[in-house]
């Protein structure tokens, strides 16, 4: 860790003097990265983007940390986007009645 904060301090004076330095701003992100500090990480790698505009690596690393920090969901029942409604209904007994009518069905054709 203590490598980390020295390459942390380091890395702040070359950015001070060379703001656009995209090594620079690379390390700065992936040191953020490294401690789990997501945000920080998140904005140096969209700052090194803007540099290294269609770098597959750090498009790659930027969705998956928005992915990441994203806000879970707030599922309420009922709401369109929970997954367990379908159609405003809870889709756990429309899926009991479907499976109930299917065993019936097949009871009748074992007869």
């Amino acid at each position: 860790m203590h490598n980390l904060d020295s390459a942390k301090t380091e890395l702040e004076y070359v950015l001070q003097h060379a703001p656009e330095n995209l090594a620079a701003i690379r390390c700065m992100a992936e040191i953020h990265h490294r401690r789990g500090e997501l945000s920080d990480a998140l904005s140096f790698y969209q700052s090194a983007l803007e540099l290294a505009r269609h770098d597959p690596d750090l498009e790659q690393t930027i969705e998956e940390i928005s992915r990441a920090i994203a806000p879970a969901p707030d599922f309420e029942r009922g709401s369109e986007a929970d997954p367990v409604t379908l159609a405003g209904t809870p889709a756990l007994p429309n899926l009991e009645r479907f499976l109930d009518a299917i065993h019936s069905y097949r009871q009748r054709r074992a007869v």
